[in-house]
């Protein structure tokens, strides 16, 4: 027997007495009109007792809906009484909460930020050793701000401006170089045409000479002396032609090494930036595993599970050959399916 079903002698029960509406009164509607029928639009006789015997059972419930209503006005005042106290005393007992855990927040804040300058102070030597590496040197205080992405991120801006330096230097050592041999070149055909003066000097003096003693000498001295011109001239042509050629495969080395150099650096960086990226990805996904893990931990089983599945992740990696990138999206494509079967198991707990 339930415990709350009114007796007899309730309240509620002799308020509606009081104005007769009773179980008897309804029992005696019940008997005397459910079985009322009209047979059809031409009995109205039929028609009048059920006009006359619905009427009567509105004003029965009519009465009894304001009986009720003036009943629990009461109540209802009691109710509205006790849930302006509960307002006034939450919001006065949770400004004293609030300031309590405003203050555990920031003593919560402080140590972890103790915490994270602690770990960064320990792997300071090693980073400091990293970036030395480079001919690099950093504020202590600058990398104890920092965690190891940023310091990653750092490092291989650090590495990729090293790089750029050195092809750059590489490109001025094979620009230098090429001048040096340039030069080296010049230097020994101007030697070369000196020497070939000197001799042609020292020739058309012997010739002078020869010519005051045989005027038949002069000619052929003349003579030698022209085919000696002309052979400098020639030769020195030569070494002219040489140096042209010598310069311009220099200028080719030197074009080489330099797109060499510009497509390493590129391809650095370019791997620098996907390990960054790869890694920040990787760090986001695992607090957001850590976070899903705590919220978890206080939902019932059916969320939970839902959680543990909506947790479940693929990423997707760039592979170098058209088949394994193929292959690589049909398990992506799987993966996603059985995820969406098993929010469909959950569903069934």
């Amino acid at each position: 027997m339930e415990t709350n079903q009114l007796t007899e002698t309730s309240p509620i029960e002799t308020a509606l007495a009081k104005e007769n509406v009773t179980a008897q009164v309804i029992a005696k509607l019940k008997s005397d009109y459910s079985e009322l029928v009209i047979n059809g639009i031409e009995d109205k006789d039929g028609f009048n007792r059920v006009e006359v015997a619905r009427k009567e059972c509105k004003a029965v419930r009519v009465l009894a809906s304001k009986i009720c209503v003036a009943g629990r006005e009461k109540a209802i005042k009691e109710q509205k009484d006790w849930i302006a106290k509960e307002k006034e005393l939450v919001a006065q007992i949770s400004e004293v909460e609030d300031h309590l855990e405003s203050e555990s927040n920031r003593i919560k804040a402080e140590k972890e930020r103790i915490l994270f300058e602690y770990v960064q102070l320990v792997k300071l030597p090693a980073r400091k050793e990293k970036l030395m590496t480079l001919g690099v040197s950093v504020e202590d205080s600058e990398l104890l701000k920092i965690d190891d992405v940023k310091f990653d991120i750092l490092f291989n801006e650090f590495y990729v401006k090293h790089l750029e330096e050195k092809a750059a230097q590489m490109e001025a050592d094979a620009e230098a170089k090429a001048e040096a041999e340039r030069i080296e070149a010049k230097k020994i055909a101007d030697e070369k045409a000196e020497q070939q003066r000197i001799e042609f000097e020292r020739l058309k003096k012997e010739n002078e000479e020869k010519e005051k003693a045989m005027a038949a000498e002069r000619a052929e001295a003349a003579k030698l002396a022209a085919e000696a011109k002309a052979k400098a001239d020639a030769e020195l042509a030569e070494a002219n032609r040489l140096a042209k050629i010598e310069k311009e495969k220099q200028d080719k080395i030197i074009a080489e090494q330099k797109a060499e150099a510009e497509r390493l650096t590129a391809e650095l960086k370019a791997k620098a930036d996907a390990e960054a990226k790869i890694k920040a990805e990787q760090e986001k996904a695992e607090k957001e595993r850590v976070a899903a893990e705590k919220k978890a931990a206080k939902a019932p089983d059916k969320e939970k599970m839902n959680l543990w599945i909506d947790d479940m992740s693929l990423p997707f990696v760039e592979l170098k050959q058209n088949e394994s990138n193929i292959m690589a999206s049909d398990i992506k494509v799987k993966f996603d399916a059985f995820k969406k079967w098993a929010k469909n198991q959950i569903e069934t707990i």
